[in-house]
């Protein structure tokens, strides 16, 4: 999804659990991932936020598995598959 309202918009149409992940930028165009994690908390699905801001990882209350940008395909399944496996 481009935006938060797109990606509210696929979360709300899915029945059940159509994802198995959401690969989530902290930074949208229209706002922040705030709305979007707490759909996909309501739907059970696991999310990984990323973001070229690494400051952010430490964000206080955000326990979640963070990739900081730019980042390889090779990382991206690594992190997904020590995690995820």
């Amino acid at each position: 999804a481009v935006s938060v309202a797109t990606a509210l918009v696929q979360l709300g149409a899915a029945h059940p659990r159509p994802f198995d992940l959401v690969l989530l930028d902290y930074h949208l165009p229209d706002g922040k991932f705030d709305d979007v994690l707490a759909n996909a908390d309501i739907l059970a699905i696991p999310v990984v936020l990323m973001s070229g801001d690494a400051l952010l990882r430490d964000r206080p209350g955000l326990d979640r598995i963070f990739l900081s940008k730019p980042f390889s395909w090779a990382m991206l399944l690594s992190v997904l598959d020590s995690t995820f496996g």
